[in-house]
């Protein structure tokens, strides 16, 4: 190898790292990094530029957009961006466990339901997707806000359905709801019979078993 080829890679000076705090400034909106790279970045700033070295005019009027306060020298703001970005991603999990949860309170089991109750309402339901489907059709090009309102309420249509294959009925969220409340209406009043009336939980409860017997219900 030629000395010519050799890339040579000269120190950088600290007004150059003071560019780094614009990786801390894009994770603390948007993280991309492990906290443990970003403090280590911040490290690199402090030791480099300086923990109290002033903030250059657009580092600052960029981190008055991110902070309330007012912040102080590289080093101290380096830091505090990674913190900030560690604090975006644990809101982030937080916001995803608190919709992973609504999404699962709302649906109620189909567990008590007769398989022939189940089938008859997953029919249906698809049937009401095929209706939806020709009306959507023939909408098409003469009423294009009514053609994408029935588009809508096909997709609540089938993430309803996906609910039902897995043994779950779409009680609390419209979206899931959508397109076919009539179907769901008698499960839902069902449902909230159950959770409000012990005693019409109990009949209910015995109308269930005399359908698995064979036998009419009282």
């Amino acid at each position: 190898m030629t000395e010519s080829n050799v890339v040579q890679l000269a120190p950088l000076e600290p007004e150059d790292n003071r560019n780094l705090l614009d990786v801390l400034i894009k994770n603390a909106k948007a993280p991309t990094a492990e906290q443990q790279n970003l403090l280590k970045l911040a490290e690199t700033i402090s030791k480099t530029v300086g923990y109290d070295e002033p903030l250059l005019p657009h580092h600052e009027e960029e981190i008055a957009k991110m902070f309330k306060k007012r912040q102080h020298g590289y080093g101290r703001t380096a830091y505090n961006l990674a913190h900030e970005a560690h604090a975006s991603v644990q809101n982030e999990r937080s916001r995803q466990a608190v919709q992973r949860i609504m999404r699962e309170e709302s649906a109620a089991s189909l567990s008590g339901y007769t398989a022939q109750e189940i089938d008859d309402l997953k029919t249906a339901m698809r049937e009401r997707w095929k209706q939806l489907g020709k009306k959507m059709r023939e909408l098409k090009g003469k009423d294009d806000d009514g053609a994408r309102k029935l588009k809508d309420d096909r997709t609540c249509i089938n993430r309803a359905l996906w609910w039902i294959e897995r043994g779950k009925l779409p009680i609390y969220l419209t979206e899931y709801r959508r397109g076919a409340e009539d179907i769901l209406a008698p499960f839902h009043a069902r449902y909230e019979m159950w959770k409000t009336d012990d005693a019409a939980m109990n009949a209910e409860f015995k109308r269930r078993v005399e359908i698995r017997l064979g036998r009419k219900a009282a």
